[in-house]
């Protein structure tokens, strides 16, 4: 029996999901009446989208029940809402963001699934009309150039639509399209060969508006990794050639291999034969994400939700190559100390669990850690925490957390004395099968670039605009800080300390982890230019600003008459990549409360003609709608189903477009 809680004067069904109390979805609520009233258009359908459809909707239904008889009653049973996605598949960074072993953060999906089903009902009937409805493969706004090297879309491109268009088919219009883009290190690109910087990495610079960060061979977001294993649209590729093709060509470089302006830094190589690194920038849950892919593999992914092809056969292969082929070597970089961590307890648990375990001589609870329990010998992760007694100092010196994290920095501690320092024992690169290493208090200053075939001329692009020739990642230049006693944060290091200030580390592979960005699907709804600013423009309550408007302070809850309406938005479009599914939950609400109260105060309906999804200047036929969707989600669970999985996901828009309209599938 699912526990109950009130919303208003409504009961609402409530699920628990890691201690957290989530209301589950409102059923669709459908008329038999011809569609009239208030028209509302989501772009995105992510949590952000689906949690501020089912406010809006839950504020409908209440209205029409406290009030039937009110002049706003029509309006309220009447409201449509349309949520239009650039995908051919739902549900946004729920199904292409959260880890395939983390099912437990994905069960909002299976709500959302079930609105649309009830969607697919009501479309069915010979008398009910949905009051929502999902459309996949139609893109709002042409948005910024694709960076050199990112997935290019197969087959012709999706239904594209204005803002301007939308807006005089809806009488509002809300935004939540999420961060689409992960931030870049920003820092010089150096050739190990000369020592000198090849390219600005600023933005605008380079051919497509990239940078030459972005097109270095094995070098990208995490993001792009992420979205790979998770079998996002497009995504068909494994983007780190060192992990699809393990060879010696990308080992990391060699102190002898460097320039003589880069060899006045310690260079901390790996020993001969140890196998490859991987540098993963960043300490936030996604850092962790992917450094548990790397280090576990396809043994983590066998019977989740992944291509299997595309993703499971990769990792069979790398795992199956030799030991001095393959990524060994998994190293999480900080620029900040260990106090600062921006992961949760459960991601850092389930990296260090089973070694704290193994340090106080104990084997790994199979129950708890059954991968690291089923290690082979020799093949156990080993932790490694470089600087050790200064990483102990800093959370010694570190101000009383606040009592969610307590229990997150002692287990961090443990993991830190559990931890091996290179510097008490410089052969643990070589006797371990794998590690796991923890450096804080170190800032990417430069990436090393290893030349490949001719160096990158941004100046000469090829057809599609981007560089016929690239360099491949060789690995980072690290600034090196140290721990404030009085707080327990980083503070730079005087080389009178005796500390060494910078250190180079060759890598194979570099993943950055820095953030999100969120991009402008359009000229009307601008990026908030305030400094640290990373989200749409907007009033403070959701109410996107026009161009060229200041932003009131946080306080302010701006009014119609300067705000962009009825342009909204929500989710992390609105506060920036911050926050959990949770969070967005409670931020997709206080939007729609927003927009709900705008509908009401404007007397609902505003557009006259054109109305809805079937007035917009698009090939309507080009859409994914959502009963062709639960064709190729009926495809992808069987397809998992036959090989033991939860599902088999198919990246392919090709594919994913050819299932959806009731094709057969290719041939294997």
């Amino acid at each position: 029996m699912l526990p109950v809680a009130r919303l208003g004067s409504r009961l609402v069904q409530t699920s628990t999901l890691r201690g957290i109390r989530l209301p589950l979805l409102a059923s669709a609520h459908f008329s038999s009446g011809p569609i009239g009233g208030p028209r509302v258009a989501i772009v995105g359908s992510g949590p952000a989208g689906f949690y501020t459809a089912d406010r809006l909707l839950r504020r409908a239904g209440a209205a029409s029940q406290a009030a039937p008889e009110a002049d706003g009653s029509a309006t309220s049973a009447a409201l449509r809402i349309d949520i239009l996605e650039s995908l051919p598949v739902p549900f946004g960074l729920a199904r292409h963001g959260v880890a395939p072993d983390h099912q437990a953060m994905k069960q909002c999906i299976n709500r959302f699934d079930a609105l649309l089903a009830e969607q697919r009902e009501a479309a069915e009937s010979a008398t009910g009309q949905p009051q929502l409805r999902w459309f996949g493969n139609v893109t709002v706004g042409a948005g910024p150039p694709a960076p050199c090297g990112a997935p290019v879309p197969e087959g012709p491109p999706p239904p594209a639509l204005s803002l301007a268009a939308l807006r005089s088919a809806y009488d509002a219009v809300i935004l939540a399209h999420g961060a689409q883009d992960g931030r870049d290190l920003g820092v010089p690109v150096v050739d190990v060969a000369t020592g000198r910087p090849l390219h600005a990495t600023s933005r605008g610079t380079a051919a497509h508006g990239a940078a030459l960060e972005r097109m270095l061979v094995n070098l990208l977001p995490a993001r792009d990794f992420v979205c790979w294993y998770n079998g996002q649209t497009d995504h068909t590729e494994c983007p780190v050639p060192a992990l699809a093709a393990p060879a010696a060509a990308w080992l990391p470089v060699s102190a002898s291999e460097l320039a003589p302006g880069l060899t006045g830094v310690r260079v901390a190589e790996l020993p001969a034969g140890a196998g490859a690194r991987a540098l993963v920038v960043g300490n936030g849950n996604v850092a962790l994400d992917v450094a548990r892919a790397l280090l576990r593999g396809d043994r983590a992914f066998e019977k989740l939700d992944v291509p299997r092809a595309g993703v499971l056969e990769v990792l069979r292969r790398h795992a199956a190559a030799p030991g001095d082929r393959r990524i060994r070597h998994v190293e999480v970089i900080g620029r900040r100390g260990p106090a600062e961590v921006s992961f949760t307890i459960s991601e850092l648990r389930e990296l260090v669990g089973a070694a704290i375990a193994r340090h106080a001589g104990q084997a790994p609870d199979p129950e708890k850690f059954p991968l690291d329990a089923a290690d082979p010998p020799g093949e156990e992760v080993v932790l490694v925490v470089p600087e050790k007694a200064l990483v102990l100092q800093a959370l010694d010196a570190a101000p009383a957390p606040a009592r969610p994290r307590v229990r997150l920095l002692a287990l961090l501690r443990q993991a830190v004395e559990a931890a091996v320092d290179p510097a008490e024992e410089p052969n643990v690169y070589a006797r371990a099968g794998r590690t796991l290493t923890f450096r804080f208090f170190a800032a990417p200053t430069a990436i090393l670039a290893q030349g490949v075939a001719t160096p990158v001329e941004p100046e000469g692009p090829s057809a599609d605009g981007c560089p016929a020739s690239y360099y491949q990642v060789a690995g980072l230049r690290l600034g090196l800080s140290t721990v404030d006693p009085a707080t327990g944060r980083a503070t730079p290091r005087n080389t009178g300390t005796g500390l060494e200030t910078q250190i180079l580390l060759p890598a194979s592979v570099v993943l950055t982890s820095v953030g999100f960005r969120v991009g402008a699907l359009d000229d009307e709804a601008p990026i908030d230019t305030a400094a640290g600013a990373n989200r749409l423009a907007h009033d403070g309550q959701g109410r996107v600003l026009p161009a060229g408007e200041p932003q009131p302070p946080a306080d302010s809850s701006g009014s119609s008459s300067t705000a962009l309406a009825p342009v909204y938005c929500a989710g992390w479009a609105k506060t920036g990549p911050v926050g959990v599914i949770a969070s967005t939950m409670a931020d997709a609400y206080a939007t729609a409360d927003v927009v709900w109260e705008d509908l009401a105060a404007r007397g609902g309906t505003r557009v006259d003609t054109a109305p809805g999804f079937e007035g917009l200047p698009i090939d309507h036929s080009q859409a994914i709608t959502a009963a062709q969707w639960a064709l190729l989600d009926r495809e992808e669970r069987a397809r998992g189903e036959a090989a033991g999985a939860l599902r088999d996901k198919i990246p392919s828009r090709a594919e994913q477009l050819r299932l959806s309209r009731g094709g057969s599938a290719s041939p294997e």
